[in-house]
């Protein structure tokens, strides 16, 4: 198996690390999957999980996260020496590993995770620096009922919380065990010894009854798998909803044909800002055709900088209300179309009847940095079902968010060790990392 230790020097040789299949949550190989929905409101239940997750990501703190409903599940084993397959979110929008444990597993049923089978399950000691670093932690007298199942007396282990915006949470013990991802190009399996995650004794969670076991933090926290792992890049690839019967993949690790740089590459530098859960970019204006709408702080006249996050877990795009509602108006005036009429129940608002990818004009978006992102059709509309197709933006009184639909067909490679994130046309159904 690829190892840690490994990694680090296959980093410095120009190793190009490994590939892992990224499921969407609607695909037909995923549990959360509904062949009894239409698409409608399969779009519906996305643009909902969204709209939550960009409003907790407004007012996100170290006590309260966003809607943990991310849209990419992850395969993966854990502990040894029988690693126990599991299935997780897998989200940029993250910060923690955290996976569902059992009190009494006798009783339990596949997510749950049994600590006791592991014998490379190690608890984390309240005394140490992974235990005091982690926002809303704490030590605490766990009896034997808890993860570990032994009786570790007063005030010795670590415990963690996680809630969420939408009343979600795992509690839990901290503790570092073997995790192994499975690989689907670049070798064999990769796997990486004590990896810091919560065992989540206590749990509500929306993928409770299927085989979801947890969540993958995939964000800039020292806690998220990224960083644990020593992933200085890591990149997706993310195929169109129009196509899930094909496979997004996600890519850990170095490759030696650098992003930057080459043929329509568009690179703008990653702000970390409080709390270290997001990713964020600094978008300076919009573009259609010839109409320029530019982000500007009426109060400073200039452009925050990290005043939009990019989530892979956010399926639409969110901007401030003025620049929404100028950029819905002057999307209109350049669709020859009709548009439809404003419906309460639709959650999308410019929508068009039988509209073809070659009615839809090109969105720029334009980066600090210079980068102006091309965003077609497959970037900007979505299919609602019955033949309808809506923009895929919507208003927002909290934070901007750049959501995975934008992604789609591009290569999205971020870089933590230069704090850049770089965007690459690419056809992601055909895609193979090299």
């Amino acid at each position: 198996m690829f190892q840690a230790a490994e990694a680090e020097e296959a980093k410095k040789n120009g190793y190009g690390g490994f590939t892992v299949e990224l499921i969407h949550r609607d695909s037909p190989a995923s549990p959360l999957y509904n062949p009894l929905l239409s698409q409608r409101q399969r779009m519906s239940i996305a643009f909902h999980n969204s709209m939550n997750r960009a409003a907790g990501a407004a007012s996100a703190s170290v006590q309260v996260l966003p809607d943990p409903k991310g849209t990419y599940l992850i395969r993966l084993s854990v502990g040894g020496p029988t690693p126990a397959p599991k299935l997780a979110v897998a989200d940029t929008g993250s910060d923690l590993i955290w996976l569902q444990c059992c009190h009494d597993c006798s009783h339990k049923k596949p997510p749950d995770f049994n600590p006791n089978r592991s014998l490379t399950y190690k608890p984390i000691p309240c005394d140490s620096k992974a235990c005091s670093a982690l926002p809303g932690s704490r030590c605490a007298a766990v009896s034997a009922t808890v993860c570990g199942g032994d009786d570790r007396g007063k005030n010795t282990t670590c415990l963690y919380s996680a809630t969420y915006n939408d009343g979600s949470f795992s509690y839990g013990e901290l503790a570092t065990d073997t995790f192994t991802l499975d690989v689907v190009s670049g070798g064999e399996n990769a796997s990486f010894p004590d990896v810091i995650f919560g065992c989540g004794f206590k749990n509500h969670f929306e993928n409770n009854d299927t085989e979801v076991s947890g969540i993958v933090g995939l964000g800039s926290s020292p806690y998220s798998l990224i960083n644990q792992i020593g992933g200085a890049r890591f990149s997706y690839c993310l195929v169109p909803l129009s196509n899930l019967n094909a496979s997004s993949t996600l890519h850990i690790g170095h490759r030696s044909a650098a992003v930057h740089g080459g043929p329509g590459v568009v690179s703008t530098p990653l702000v970390i800002k409080p709390p270290t859960i997001f990713y964020y970019l600094t978008l300076l204006s919009i573009s259609v055709e010839n109409k320029t709408l530019n982000l500007v702080d009426e109060s400073s006249k200039s452009v925050p900088k990290g005043n939009m996050f990019i989530d892979s877990g956010t399926t639409f795009s969110f901007l401030p209300a003025d620049i929404y509602f100028k950029l819905e108006e002057t999307v209109k005036n350049s669709i020859s179309l009709k548009p439809m009429e404003p419906n309460r129940r639709r959650f999308l608002r410019l929508c068009y009847r039988d509209l073809g990818a070659e009615d839809v004009p090109v969105i720029t978006a334009r980066f600090d940095g210079g980068g102006e992102l091309k965003l077609k059709a497959v970037n900007s509309f979505v299919d609602i079902g019955d033949g309808v197709g809506c923009l895929g933006f919507a208003p927002t009184k909290g934070i901007p968010v750049f959501g995975n639909v934008a992604h789609t067909n591009f290569l999205v490679e971020y870089d933590v060790e230069k704090m850049v994130v770089s965007f690459v046309p690419t056809d992601c159904v055909k895609w193979k990392y090299k």
